[in-house]
């Protein structure tokens, strides 16, 4: 029987909202983190093969998915990872590495703060790394801290992708109404 890799496994997730990112440094910038912290921490990067494998997609990428509108649960890989959360086919002890919690969700942060805590009460840790490599643990001493950081940090999101969204419909408000002029 062949010796199996023991390390704890790493999921990283890059999500981009729309296709254009695709064109600047958003996947880089969201993938390079994740390579250096899998390397120094010593956890095997589960890659696109095993991902197929062991829960049934290709890769962990959503481009062209909105987190403000669940698109990226609803029809994405990131819907995929939390069924397969939910189904026991990651294991406990796992780590999710993401660039931000804004990765996550943009939800409302009810939503946002219920899918986060879907994972890592499942024994996954969450693991931001824009903000100094921040681990989410449900196994933490300091859980309660984390809680009350990520829920600001939830709602911020929120909040900003909101405004976007009520600027971008202004937009279109303003181009039709000059068109029709």
């Amino acid at each position: 029987m062949a010796n199996r890799d023991k390390r704890p496994r790493a999921y990283s997730y890059v999500r981009l909202s729309t296709l254009e990112q695709q064109k600047g440094d958003s996947e880089r910038r969201q993938t390079a983190p994740s390579d250096a912290y899998i390397a120094e921490h010593k956890l095997r990067a589960i890659d696109g093969d095993e991902l197929l494998k062991d829960i049934g997609i290709r890769s962990l990428k959503d481009i062209g998915k909105s987190a403000f509108t669940g698109d990226h649960i609803m029809t994405g890989a990131f819907g995929n990872f939390l069924k397969a959360v939910h189904d026991g086919r990651i294991e406990k002890g796992s780590y999710l590495l993401v660039e931000a919690l804004d990765r996550l969700s943009r939800q409302n942060v009810n939503v946002a703060l219920e899918i986060f805590l879907r994972i890592i009460n499942r024994g996954i840790k969450v693991v931001t790394l824009m903000d100094r490599e921040r681990v989410y643990d449900a196994d933490a001493p300091n859980l309660s801290m984390d809680l009350m950081y990520s829920i600001m940090v939830m709602a911020t999101a929120s909040e900003e992708s909101k405004k976007k969204s009520i600027r971008i419909r202004e937009k279109h408000i303003e181009k039709r109404r000059d068109t029709t002029n």
